[in-house]
């Protein structure tokens, strides 16, 4: 008997409940953070890509997460890739010709459906744009005894290391050394603060999902995607917060109060009270014996400066999350450009896709089938594989299949399929008929009209 599905019939006291997706806040790292925004210290960030070159993953993560979430621009071109790359439905196709492989098939697909799995998908991308993201795969029991995954939780960012470091007491452990670990707190008020580690090989792999890209030179960081909008982040707050400056010094009308001093001398008092009645905070007093010249920057030329470098920034940040700032760079507007902008945001859409995918089958639909169907052969599970539909270009197709139709017999159903106009219902209007097949090219474009 194949293991049904049903969520509703769970039995509650056998679900496995989550015990790695603890949070803990890292009060070191905020400060961090605020540092590099507050004070503007680029020092400070080095300090952190150095510390994740020593193992410190979380601090940086955990800049990242606090950069894309105060920048609008950035938030909003991240947003962009993750809905772009994990809205495309995905399909589980069967391998095998076996009963059990297509109820294995039809078991994982249910599952998917029951984790709302475009919002998982949305939340692994974190591994492409922070380097490495971990989850805890949250196990229920059907009422039947088969397993299903009731949910997947986040585990906190902060909690990640990677052991790079040295151990003064017993020395580096070689077979240890670049393998990823969470830091667990043990604090009790009262008492003293310890810290343990827990390495994810030592995880059970049905628990957990590791979504990373490439350790380059045994660091995960090197190859995410805000490791340069982050420095990119930091100059663009630098000149914002120098324009304000200059803006304030600069960039206002000074009034001025012109007088013979000896007057001044009489009625300073009633002078600066008048000048401070009405708001003034910034003014200048001359004397009729003095020659005063003030010469001001050319103002155009210097808020140019800024205007260029902040444009800059928010250039090579958009190549950085979606590979072009078609926005920015264009301004004619370009057909071609618009079109190699659609090519390269789609490669990039592509190979996320792919990674995702990668993660899936090897991590989720894996575990699901071993679990429920342990006398499935590898070679006979499931695929879970999305895609993005291509375009029909129905006037080329139309034209190539006028052409076709004069030397083969081409199916109608075929026809519905490739261009993904559905068959009209029994009421329902519609143009052509059975024998419109000879003139099929302007069936099709008095369809497109």
């Amino acid at each position: 008997m194949a293991p049904e599905f049903n969520p509703d019939k769970q039995n509650d006291s056998v679900r496995i409940s989550p015990d790695l997706t603890r949070r803990i806040f890292n009060q070191v790292t905020f400060d961090s953070f605020m540092r590099i925004v507050d004070e503007i210290k680029m020092t400070t960030l080095r300090d952190i890509f150095n510390g994740a070159r020593s193992g410190m993953l979380g601090d940086l993560i955990e800049v990242f997460v606090q950069i894309e979430s105060s920048d609008a621009r950035i938030r909003g071109l991240c947003a962009s890739r993750r809905v772009a790359s994990s809205k495309q439905s995905g399909i589980v196709t069967t391998r095998g010709e076996s009963d059990i492989a297509q109820q294995a098939a039809e078991f994982v697909e249910r599952n998917l459906e029951h984790l709302k799995f475009n919002n998982v998908k949305r939340r692994m991308l974190n591994g492409r744009f922070h380097g490495v993201a971990l989850f805890e795969k949250i196990w229920a029991k059907n009422t039947d005894g088969s397993l299903y995954i009731h949910d997947i939780k986040r585990i906190d960012h902060r909690r990640i290391r990677q052991y790079n470091e040295i151990d003064i007491v017993g020395g580096r452990d070689q077979e240890r050394y670049g393998e990823l670990y969470l830091i667990n707190d043990n604090w009790v008020p009262g008492e003293k603060f310890t810290m343990d580690r827990q390495f994810v090989s030592d995880i059970n792999p049905a628990k957990i999902v590791i979504a990373t890209m490439s350790a380059e030179d045994g660091q995960y960081d090197l190859d995410s995607i805000m490791r340069p909008v982050a420095r990119w982040y930091i100059i663009k707050t630098f000149v914002v917060k120098a324009w304000a400056i200059f803006a304030e010094k600069y960039g206002f009308p000074i009034p001025t109060v012109k007088l013979p001093q000896a007057e001044f001398e009489q009625n300073k008092n009633s002078i600066m009270e008048m000048l401070h009645g009405v708001g003034l905070n910034k003014f200048a007093i001359f004397f009729d014996e003095f020659e005063w010249d003030l010469k001001e920057p050319v103002r155009a030329s210097s808020v140019e400066v800024f205007e260029k470098l902040i444009s800059k920034a928010d250039i090579e940040s958009a190549i950085a999350i979606v590979g072009q700032n078609l926005t920015s760079e264009v301004t004619g507007g370009s057909f071609a450009a618009a079109k190699t902008h659609s090519e390269i945001l789609t490669s990039f859409i592509k190979d996320d896709i792919a990674w995702l995918d990668e993660i899936i089958n090897d991590q989720i639909v894996h575990d699901l089938v071993r679990l429920n169907f342990p006398e499935l052969p590898l070679d006979e599970y499931p695929i879970y594989n999305s895609s993005i539909p291509e375009a029909t270009d129905l006037k080329g197709f139309a034209d190539a299949v006028g052409s076709l139709q004069k030397v083969m017999r081409i199916p109608v159903s075929w026809l519905h399929e490739q261009t993904q106009i559905p068959q009209p219902a029994d009421d329902e209007d519609y143009i052509g008929g059975d024998k419109a097949m000879s003139n099929l090219m302007d069936v099709i474009d008095s369809g497109m009209t």
